[in-house]
């Protein structure tokens, strides 16, 4: 079986927050996916820049934080796993790699030499995050953030992946931490999405 939700629009620019709420169930998660590359649309367009983008252009430019960090953390420690996509780009020497890892443990305030299993779960959503500002996507899908974390934590993280311009979708039941978010919110609601 398909599952249906109507999406007339969702447009997110760069260095904007969008928020997407949604009851349970109502599809909030299968757009995410959509839209980052991970599923195919039954039908419709997915758009950057005006042109029209397949999934394998989509995963290389949305970065989409599941709401579990532990489905994306799987090295031994912080270290190796920031540095584990810098690796597979090619021309960036050995240096460069060390530098910028440094730069972005101190970023996230994460300790190079500690195990990402044994880590808190906001340090583990802080590495899961700090991986993807290693990659430097112009979109991010954060899913359900600020789930464990407190606002503090979830909107720094938010703050450090905006902070290069890149347009943020966040994705939370919370309408609270939606206000501090200020942003344009939508909602799925009857299988269909719109603008609040």
């Amino acid at each position: 079986d398909a599952f249906h939700l109507e999406v007339p629009a969702l447009p997110v620019a760069q260095g904007e927050i969008v928020s997407l709420v949604g009851p349970n169930g109502s599809g909030k998660s299968s757009l995410s996916r959509v839209l980052c590359g991970l599923d195919e649309p039954l039908g419709g367009r997915r758009m950057i820049d005006g042109e029209v983008v397949n999934s394998s252009v989509l995963n290389r430019r949305v970065g989409y934080l599941f709401q579990n960090p532990d489905l994306q953390i799987f090295l031994p420690t912080v270290k190796e796993e920031l540095a584990y996509s810098l690796k597979r780009i090619k021309g960036i020497s050995s240096t460069t790699i060390e530098q910028r890892v440094q730069e972005c443990a101190e970023l996230f305030d994460l300790n190079l030499d500690h195990t990402p299993s044994t880590m808190s779960y906001p340090k583990r959503k802080a590495l899961q995050a700090a991986v993807y500002y290693l990659l430097d996507r112009p979109f991010y899908i954060l899913d359900e953030l600020d789930s464990a974390l407190t606002y503090q934590a979830a909107l720094k993280i938010i703050t450090q992946l905006r902070g290069r311009g890149a347009g943020i979708l966040v994705i939370t039941h919370d309408q609270r931490f939606i206000s501090y978010l200020n942003s344009r919110v939508y909602a799925i609601k009857d299988g269909r999405l719109s603008e609040v």
